[in-house]
């Protein structure tokens, strides 16, 4: 949207029937509740933020939750073996010497499905492909980049995400 030239700017801006201040507050000033645990727009947040909307997710063709998080300025996904992949936030990882990169787990960073953290205490860190959620599921994913242990706790050292799924809002059965 930013890299529109002025003039398309104002034709999708008259396709939506907006201004191109509401068009941009629209676009780029979402709604984040993980940077203070309450709603506020984005811009307002005290911390460094993204959120990844389900249409983000939809248009970007991601397959699996890490592979979304790709999007997200500042954070880094590697995959270590096929399926099995460990995302870093700012840069804060933690490589083993001599190549034993299969054996890394992010344990600084706080991963949170619906407010509840999914670290796996047994070994430390979060395990990406033993989620109980597939992509499908989410509705939205906020990312905090930087220091959030005041809020969430000592696991939260580099930054937090916040996975949010989709609510119910019907009564009918759905297969």
């Amino acid at each position: 949207l930013l890299a529109l030239s002025f003039e398309d700017l104002m034709l999708v801006a008259d396709k939506m029937e907006m201004s191109a201040d509401e068009l941009l507050e629209f676009f780029l000033n979402k709604d984040v509740t993980s940077a203070s645990k309450r709603a506020e727009k984005s811009l307002n947040s005290p911390l460094s933020s993204t959120v990844i909307s389900r249409q983000e997710i939809e248009n970007s063709g991601a397959t699996c939750i890490p592979e979304a998080l790709r999007m997200v300025p500042g954070v880094i996904v590697r995959e270590k073996t096929p399926g099995n992949c460990d995302v870093q936030i700012r840069g804060n990882d933690n490589l083993p010497p001599k190549g034993m990169f299969v054996y890394s787990e992010n344990s600084i960073t706080l991963v949170m499905i619906d407010g509840r953290p999914v670290y796996n205490y047994a070994f430390g860190g979060t395990f990406w492909e033993t989620l109980p959620i597939e992509l499908n599921d989410v509705e939205r994913i906020e990312v905090i980049r930087g220091p959030s242990s005041a809020l969430y706790g000592p696991n939260a050292v580099s930054g937090a995400i916040s996975i949010y799924t989709k609510k119910v809002t019907e009564k009918k059965l759905h297969v």
